[in-house]
């Protein structure tokens, strides 16, 4: 649906009023996909913390670890 939207949007001419139209279906479209990953990620986010006691999130610099041989592995 997607790329039919923008195919839409590309065939219009600039300015226009039916461009303008086609955008607006496109940006819901963007705004729709936008909507469904966020609740995925919300909804995998609170099985792990309802599952879990205790959940420990860990920064890793993959530049440095590169270069330590062991690490590298």
């Amino acid at each position: 649906r997607m790329r039919q939207a923008n195919k839409a949007v590309s065939r219009k001419r600039k300015g226009s009023g039916r461009w303008k139209k086609a955008c607006r279906r496109l940006g819901k479209l963007h705004t729709r996909v936008a909507d469904v990953r966020e609740a995925t990620l919300r909804k995998a986010a609170n099985q792990i913390a309802d599952r879990s006691a205790i959940v420990c999130v860990e920064t890793l610099r993959l530049a440095f670890m590169a270069q330590n041989p062991r690490l590298a592995k």
